[in-house]
């Protein structure tokens, strides 16, 4: 008696089919994860993939901010970054040195992209022997929180100053690890000086949000402004620029003799850009402009620039000292909370900065996912190498953010008259055998333009003259007081990045 065969086959697909509809809901949770992350790492592209982002908050402040960083979280999210946010009491709990810190860090650090720190978060100190005039030189260095695994030297255990814990640490080696930065570090703590803190924070993570959803945005323009013992290289910056801005939107002022205080405020004023780079002799309370061959300077303190300004997202100072954020009235600190638009300032705590004048920084960016990631790859390709020039570099504000690159020009179109129409008195007739429109009696020429990210304005040229500029709909050119003839009109729509696109027209108008 011959045995059958087991119909296993049949036995499979219906095995395969109870366990598909059983497992339907992990199934297709795992397919939504793994879309996820695709798109995280396409939007992210940069060598570290690295998505977790942990805020440290001073509690002293957390309460009064709580639904400002509950935003920020979710704003992260969309940007596929994991947000995770710790409260501390500063001083109590393992809180009162930047020790105890590090090693809260270093316990969370698993994936970790970077860390944000906001209010008096401990500061740890560097000392190096010899730094400027070779003189020993002790100043702010986050770059301790940046290296999880090298070796600090304690110099001095520190203490509070300004309600801020501190250490001063030295020769900082490999250890079990390497010197180089495994994660960035943005610090966000406003002076008492500047104003409120609570107020100042709860602005800072508004405005935060707004240029993330779109609606605080600028042209995307660049200010490179290099005064006298620079001013040589003012091209070569350039060249750096040109990684994140066309290069017709990057004004250069590098004329010794026009690179002066009021000069600089002006730009400040009536321009807004979004970056500014400084070259510039700094400390932690003003910046000094030479003139007259290099003999003479005038200053542009802190307390000067704390007046009402117009003012960039994105500062990138190569300026001496101007981000020593523990000077109540640290001139970098005051770029990020003394006005309603900043948003990230790079810059250094000591005499020195960029060890290259940010070739690979600007590089980086192109590329990164954000500021913090470009900042991290300069600090392991050239920052670690030089502790007398290059430990004071830090970035104060969220280094999430990076300058929003939108290239895509906005629609525009006449929309009345249309092109081949014969139109009496404003209204449509019937459609001519040519391209070319007549109008018989007066009409208003109508024009719709839209873009993402709005519309700065739109030119109308008529036989290629600029005739009208409008910063608001409707945007219309009212035709009644032109003569008889043919007229040529380009209409120029710009949005707020200073992309352009333009319709034309061509009619023959015969008013009475």
């Amino acid at each position: 008696m011959k045995l059958k065969k087991k119909p296993v086959v049949k036995i499979s697909v219906i095995l395969l089919m109870f366990l598909l509809t059983s497992l339907n809901f992990s199934g297709n949770a795992k397919v939504l994860n793994l879309q996820a992350d695709k798109i995280m790492l396409s939007e992210r592209a940069t060598a570290n993939l690295a998505n977790r982002v942990m805020v440290l908050v001073d509690k002293s402040v957390y309460d009064g901010i709580k639904n400002e960083l509950n935003q920020f979280s979710e704003d992260l999210a969309e940007e596929g970054f994991i947000c995770e946010i710790y409260p501390k009491t500063i001083g109590y709990s393992g809180w009162d040195s930047p020790e105890d810190v590090k090693k809260f860090i270093v316990s969370h650090s698993s994936n970790l992209a970077g860390c944000i720190l906001v209010g008096n978060i401990p500061i740890p100190e560097y000392r190096v022997e010899k730094g400027y005039m070779n003189q020993p030189e002790t100043f702010p260095c986050d770059f301790y929180y940046m290296d999880l695994d090298g070796n600090w030297t304690v110099y001095d255990e520190g203490g509070n100053s300004f309600g801020y814990y501190y250490t001063i640490f030295c020769n900082h080696t490999g250890g079990n690890g390497s010197k180089a930065p495994e994660i960035w570090v943005g610090r966000i703590s406003p002076s008492k000086w500047i104003g409120d803190k609570i107020s100042l924070l709860k602005e800072y993570f508004n405005r935060n949000h707004a240029y993330r959803v779109g609606s605080l945005c600028r042209p995307a323009k660049a200010l490179l402004y290099v005064d006298d013992d620079w001013a040589k290289y003012g091209e070569k910056y350039k060249s750096y620029l040109k990684n994140i801005y066309k290069s017709s939107f990057i004004t250069v002022i590098n004329d010794p003799e026009k690179t002066r205080e009021e000069n600089y405020l002006n730009n400040l004023k009536k321009e807004k850009y979004e970056w500014i780079c400084l070259h510039a002799h700094s400390s932690q309370l003003q910046h000094n402009f030479y003139y007259s061959n290099h003999t003479k300077w005038d200053s542009l303190t802190s307390w000067e620039l704390r007046k009402n300004y117009k003012s960039a997202f994105f500062y990138d100072l190569h300026c001496c000292e101007a981000i020593d954020y523990f000077q109540e009235e640290c001139i970098g600190n005051l770029y990020l909370f003394g006005n309603t638009s900043g948003l990230i300032v790079i810059g250094s705590s000591k005499v020195g900065g960029m060890i290259d004048d940010g070739k690979i920084f600007y590089e980086k960016l192109k590329s990164a996912a954000c500021i913090g990631d470009a900042f991290r790859e300069w600090y392991s390709l050239k920052g670690v190498k030089y502790p007398s020039y290059c430990y004071g570099m830090m970035v104060l504000g969220d280094p999430t953010l990076k300058p929003k690159k939108d290239e895509k020009p906005p629609s525009v179109e006449i929309t009345s008259p249309k092109k081949g129409y014969l139109y009496i008195f404003g209204r449509e007739i019937c459609p001519l055998s040519t391209d070319k429109t007549i109008l018989i009696g007066s009409c208003i020429l109508l024009v719709e333009a839209d873009d993402i990210n709005g519309i700065s304005h739109v030119d109308f040229y008529v036989n290629e003259e600029l005739k009208l500029t409008l910063k608001s709909k409707p945007y219309q050119l009212d035709l009644k007081n032109y003569s008889i003839g043919w007229y040529d009109i380009n209409v120029v729509a710009f949005d707020k990045f200073g992309n352009s696109n333009s319709d034309h027209i061509r009619l023959l108008l015969i008013n009475s």
